[in-house]
């Protein structure tokens, strides 16, 4: 049997927002090499999404962004309960990457301050 020299720990996300989520083939084929050579699995339940919409707003609000509830939950609803893609998708939808998140408005950022290229 084969050995790791050094302990390694991967991630791979499951949702399908992007990432090896998409490519199952090639997710199940890395998987199974790394099974084969003595690594162990660990499978995470999901977040229930009104847990991760609540947590979307907090941190929105933290970062100093208005996250609504609709948006909130379209991305809870698009992350398939996979918090970090979630965070990843409210992140790119507050610094304008995309106009909406699916079936939901982009959260608006606060202004604090004088608006930028003014005075």
């Amino acid at each position: 049997a084969l050995a790791a020299r050094v302990p390694a720990v991967v991630v791979m996300g499951t949702s399908t927002h992007g990432g090896l989520g998409e490519q199952p083939r090639v997710q199940a084929a890395i998987l199974d090499a790394m099974t084969h050579a003595g690594a162990h699995h660990i499978a995470f339940n999901p977040v229930p999404p009104g847990l991760l919409a609540s947590t979307l707003r907090g941190v929105g609000k933290r970062a100093g962004f208005s996250v609504g509830k609709e948006l909130a939950d379209s991305v809870a609803a698009a992350a398939a309960g996979d918090l970090r893609s979630a965070l990843h998708m409210l992140e790119t939808l507050c610094k304008g990457g995309q106009a909406e998140a699916p079936g939901a408005a982009a959260g608006k950022r606060k202004r604090k301050g004088p608006a930028a290229g003014k005075g």
